[in-house]
């Protein structure tokens, strides 16, 4: 294993970083806050990112630029082990180039001699052949592997892989309290949607809006405010007000008051969850229909606008709390804490300091 008094960093994290997205540069900082809490103190944590600047004052740690080659070799030289450290990383969703760029740092950490590991990661969808190859390829670089799902599972499993399952770093968070709220509001998520998930999202809202709640939207990110914005303005939703969100804890201040959330992104409904509010989801991915399907949560359909549903009987569904008593009790984050541990035994011989 790479030495500690050669390489400057014990944790180079890699994800989809620095790209003003809430969910993501969540699991940034969970990611540096569990490492802190395993033995590897901010000092001794990287960051690839699109925005270096802005990661290390967010999170505190050294970041480096992700898109120069020379950057990325440099931290990787630099660091004794490779973080996949949450997210879906390996997808052709839009395209193949995702599950390409994060191969080809994997490759090069491989190059450098830098072990490579990889928590709370969703893997798919992959509908082309190359995009397959390049998941398969880097994902069996990995010395552990901890998935946060069970589709992904069986992917990984298919390409020969023994993964662990792990709740979502995020789950493992500390969330500020929000106290039982019965508040008339609702919180409606939404991110670009080339589909009829925009529909579906604004005839929920809609029903929502007939029975007295009001409406805020929750953005997790400049495009989400355009995806807001376009159901607001076309399809005639009656948004009070469209939250940026930026932390947890401005999410916790928003939801003090909410009782129902309705939404597409993972985020969304994960903080949705641990706030204790009624969640319904658009499953525009499959890591959202898994994690839906684990909390009970309501899964949204184009019945409600191609049946002509009433306010009333969408109602029905946008209340089911049938997530209220799942893993009750539980704290995840010793769990997600259990794969940290486990992850830097295996990369690092359960020291982050040269013996």
């Amino acid at each position: 294993m790479p030495s500690a008094a050669g390489r400057a960093y014990d944790v180079l994290m890699l994800g989809y970083f620095g790209f003003g997205n809430l969910g993501d540069e969540l699991l940034a900082s969970a990611s540096a806050g569990f490492l802190g809490e395993c033995g590897v103190p901010a000092e001794r944590v990287a960051i690839l990112s699109n925005a270096p600047a802005g990661s290390e004052a967010r999170i505190g740690v050294s970041a480096f630029d992700r898109w120069r080659l020379a950057a990325v070799a440099s931290a990787i030289r630099s660091s004794r082990s490779l973080l996949l450290a949450g997210g879906g990383l390996f997808q052709d969703s839009s395209s193949a180039k995702s599950a390409m760029y994060y191969w080809g740092v994997v490759r090069i950490a491989a190059a450098l001699s830098c072990p490579v590991w990889a928590l709370g990661q969703s893997i798919g969808p992959l509908r082309c052949a190359v995009s397959s190859f390049f998941a398969k390829n880097a994902l069996s670089c990995c010395r552990y592997l901890a998935v946060r799902d069970k589709p992904s599972f069986d992917i990984a499993r298919g390409f020969g892989l023994f993964p662990d399952i792990m709740p979502d770093i995020v789950m493992g968070m500390r969330f500020p309290e929000t106290g039982k709220s019965d508040g008339r509001r609702a919180l409606i998520n939404a991110r670009p949607e080339t589909g009829e998930g925009a529909a579906v999202l604004a005839r929920a809202a809609l029903a929502c809006s007939s029975v007295g709640f009001s409406l805020v939207g929750i953005a997790f990110s400049e495009e989400d405010v355009r995806a807001l914005e376009a159901i607001r303005d076309e399809k005639s939703v009656p948004l009070g007000e469209i939250c940026l969100v930026a932390s947890a804890g401005d999410f916790a201040d928003v939801a003090k008051c909410a009782s129902v959330s309705i939404g597409m992104r993972l985020h969304f409904a994960i903080l949705s969850v641990k706030a204790g509010i009624m969640t319904s989801m658009w499953p525009y991915d499959p890591k959202v229909a898994a994690f839906a399907d684990e909390w009970g949560l309501t899964l949204l359909n184009s019945d409600i606008c191609e049946k002509n549903l009433s306010d009333f009987v969408i109602m029905t569904l946008l209340t089911n709390a049938r997530f209220q008593d799942k893993k009750k009790g539980v704290e995840f984050g010793p769990l997600v804490a259990e794969h940290f541990k486990k992850g830097l035994s295996l990369v690092l011989g359960g020291s982050t300091r040269e013996r």
